[in-house]
C-alpha cells in the first residue's frame, strides 16, 4: 500500500457507529487473509483493530495502576491488619481483666454486706440481752427498795421478774447457783 491510498480515503470510508466492543468482526478479520478483502474494507479493519488495540492498551494500563495502588497499599493493609487485630486482642484481655476485677470486688463487698448483717444480728441480741439485764436490774432495785422500806406486801414484783428474765433469756442469781 502507498502513501496516496491513505489520502485517497474519504471520511465516509469510515465506519462512525462501530462498536469496539464487539469482537465479532475482528475474528471474522482474523480469519480471512488481509490480501483477499476489498481496500476500503481492509481499512476499515485496520482502523478497528487499531481502535480496539487502543482501547486494549489504555484499559490494561488503568487495570496495572490500580494493581500497582493495590499492591503499594498491601503491606500497609497488612501492618493496620496486625495493629487492629493486635488492639482486639489487648482489649479483649482488658475487658476480662475488669471483668475479673469486678468479679472479686463484687464478692468482697457481698462478704462484708454478710458480715454486717451477722454483726446487726449479734448487736440486736446484744441490745436485747442488755434490756432484759437492764429489766433485771431495774426489778431488783425495785424489790430491794420495797424490802428496805417496808412494802412487804407487794410480792406479786417477783413473779413478773421471773416472767420477764425468762422471756429474755436471764437467770437469776439464785437460778445460776441452780444450773
Amino acid at each position: 500500500m502507498t502513501l496516496s491510498f491513505f489520502t485517497d480515503t474519504k471520511l465516509e470510508d469510515f465506519d462512525m457507529g462501530y462498536d469496539a466492543t464487539d469482537t465479532s468482526e475482528i475474528q471474522s478479520t482474523f480469519r480471512a487473509p488481509v490480501h483477499s478483502l476489498s481496500p476500503a474494507k481492509s481499512l476499515k479493519n485496520v482502523s478497528c483493530i487499531r481502535t480496539k488495540i487502543g482501547q486494549l492498551e489504555q484499559k490494561t494500563h488503568r487495570q496495572e495502576l490500580a494493581f500497582e495502588n493495590y499492591e503499594k497499599f498491601e503491606p500497609f493493609k497488612m501492618t493496620m491488619e496486625k495493629y487492629s487485630d493486635k488492639k482486639a486482642f489487648d482489649l479483649k484481655k482488658m475487658i476480662e481483666s475488669v471483668v475479673e476485677i469486678n468479679k472479686k470486688t463484687m464478692k468482697q463487698f457481698e462478704n462484708e454486706i454478710e458480715a454486717v448483717r451477722n454483726e446487726h444480728a449479734k448487736v440486736g441480741n446484744d441490745i436485747r440481752n442488755l434490756q432484759g439485764q437492764l429489766t433485771y436490774v431495774t426489778e431488783c432495785v425495785a424489790q430491794l427498795q420495797t424490802q428496805v422500806f417496808g412494802n412487804y406486801g407487794n410480792l406479786d414484783d417477783s413473779k413478773l421478774f421471773h416472767k420477764e428474765s425468762s422471756k429474755y433469756g436471764i437467770l437469776s442469781a439464785n437460778e445460776q447457783l441452780k444450773s
